[in-house]
């Protein structure tokens, strides 16, 4: 079975066949990491135009990491750009949280206790690093390169992220203050 690096690479040569297989293998990874972000309306919108960048530049794959780190890069800035786009705002994936750019023109939402809840409230970088870690099954190494962090940085941030879940979870009666299984609860969690 041909990796997905290659699979690429023969698609890059024209072999439509492969392309195809790049597509089928990817997609369901992408349109989940849409899925937990936005509208179901604009999750194919995000995806599609996901896969159109990586095939309008194909060569700025280095190959240096999985080809799945580097498209969820693309969809993180896809997805960024369709927010921007759909409301207008200037968005600082450190500070908003998806449930915060939903409230936009709504007059507040209720209190959700479960862990898809408590996840969406949590800053993007901080989703997008348990997403990455725990769903997608990205490397530290391959989260910092595609977030633009060392290796350090991006378990000290994993870290945090995780103590920031964690502490949200307890607020809301969804986790005990003494319960460890904060992890096994990620792990377990297909998407958000």
């Amino acid at each position: 079975m041909l990796s997905d690096e290659e699979l690429l690479a023969r698609w890059m040569s024209g072999d439509k066949t492969a392309g195809a297989q790049v597509v089928d293998r990817l997609y369901p990874r992408v349109e989940a990491y849409f899925r937990s972000r936005l509208r179901a309306e604009d999750v194919k919108e995000g995806v599609q135009e996901t896969f159109a960048r990586l095939m309008a530049k194909p060569e700025n794959f280095s190959g240096k990491s999985r080809l799945i780190a580097y498209l969820l890069g693309i969809a993180r800035y896809v997805f960024i750009d369709i927010v921007r786009g759909r409301y207008a705002l200037q968005l600082d994936p450190l500070t908003h949280s998806v449930e915060a750019i939903h409230q936009i023109g709504q007059s507040g939402m209720a209190s959700r206790v479960d862990l898809q809840e408590c996840l969406r409230a949590l800053s993007l970088r901080d989703q997008d690093l348990l997403e990455l870690f725990y769903w997608q099954g990205l490397s530290h190494r391959e989260i910092g390169e595609l977030m633009d962090m060392n290796v350090n940085t991006v378990k000290a941030h994993l870290f945090n992220a995780r103590e920031r879940l964690r502490k949200m979870m307890v607020e809301h009666g969804a986790l005990s203050a003494e319960d460890d299984t904060l992890e096994a609860h990620l792990l377990k969690a297909a998407s958000f």
